[in-house]
């Protein structure tokens, strides 16, 4: 599901700090970690965060960290610029450029100053423990943007709940269409069904003053005709096994727990077959009109489900 979260947490010793969380709809989880350099060793915890976290859509994490004199401490921040101001005026007198007006307060600011390990952790403790701090930090940090994601997700997950059991209201109002279309249709279909075995009955008597193999031979064909006309005309089941699926998507979707994008796919699968089962079962023209209406209304939830966890 789309969503999107925004996070704040800030330090005495490591500054202001800000992360954003977006997703957009996937059927699996892609994970997008955008990182300062210096921070490459967080990048496997945080995934490792975030799996446990989500299970579905294309997760972009963004993390925009302290400025550069916030980092380094200002005395630290104001010793850089010196000595890339030292680095550029060389440079420029070496390509043959005046230093002094090449080289202004207005460039350096623009020039990216990255901090060490050692300088992020703001102490005298090691790298390794430097490290640490900040894990901790942005991991605290991720927590807060999930929180801000997933009530978003929530946010958008009500919205498709509204969507689907409207689709699915229009499907039931449909099935209740098609229960009251099919005995009539199952009455002309019967009709039809007497006028076609009366005939094969008289081609079966017709066959007696024939040779008794032919007559076996039709009387075979007369029987499995039956069997099979008898077994089109009746529709009950699947209309049965239709208003049980979405009797259980309706309460699974309306529930406080909802069940998974999954087992929603899978009732949306069993309903599309029935649909075709019955459709093809019943050749009336009124019938094969509502189910394709009940077909394009269920299409709708589809498109809908890819998106539920």
């Amino acid at each position: 599901m789309t969503g999107y979260g925004r996070s704040e947490l800030s330090s005495p010793r490591l500054g202001e700090w800000v992360m954003e969380l977006h997703s957009i709809n996937r059927k699996g989880l892609d994970l997008f970690l955008s990182l300062p350099e210096e921070l490459l060793f967080a990048d496997l915890p945080l995934r490792k965060q975030l799996l446990a976290a989500l299970s579905r859509g294309q997760v972009t994490l963004r993390l925009r960290a302290p400025t550069a004199s916030h980092r380094l401490g200002e005395r630290a921040y104001q010793q850089r610029l010196l000595e890339l101001k030292q680095l550029w005026q060389e440079r420029a007198r070496h390509l043959g450029f005046d230093p002094e007006k090449s080289v202004d307060l207005r460039f350096l600011m623009g020039q990216e100053v990255r901090p060490s390990a050692k300088e992020l952790s703001v102490g005298e403790e090691s790298v390794g423990e430097g490290q640490d701090e900040i894990l901790s930090f942005l991991q605290a940090l991720c927590e807060k943007g999930l929180a801000a994601l997933v009530a978003s997700r929530e946010e958008e997950g009500r919205g498709l709940a509204a969507a689907m059991l409207l689709h699915l209201s229009e499907i039931e109002q449909l099935l209740g269409e098609l229960e009251a279309a099919v005995p009539m249709a199952t009455k002309e279909m019967a009709e039809r069904l007497v006028a076609r075995l009366s005939k094969l009955w008289d081609e079966l008597c017709s066959s007696e003053q024939e040779g008794r193999p032919e007559r076996d031979q039709q009387a075979a064909i007369f029987a499995r005709e039956c069997a099979l006309l008898v077994d089109r005309v009746d529709v009950s089941e699947e209309l049965s096994r239709l208003r049980l699926h979405a009797q259980t998507m309706r309460q699974g979707i309306s529930s406080a727990q909802w069940i998974s994008g999954k087992e929603l796919e899978f009732r949306v699968q069993e309903m599309a077959r029935e649909l075709t089962t019955l459709g093809n079962k019943m050749s009336d023209m009124s019938v094969s009109g509502l189910t394709l209406r009940a077909k394009c209304a269920l299409e709708k939830i589809r498109e809908q489900v890819q998106n539920v966890e």
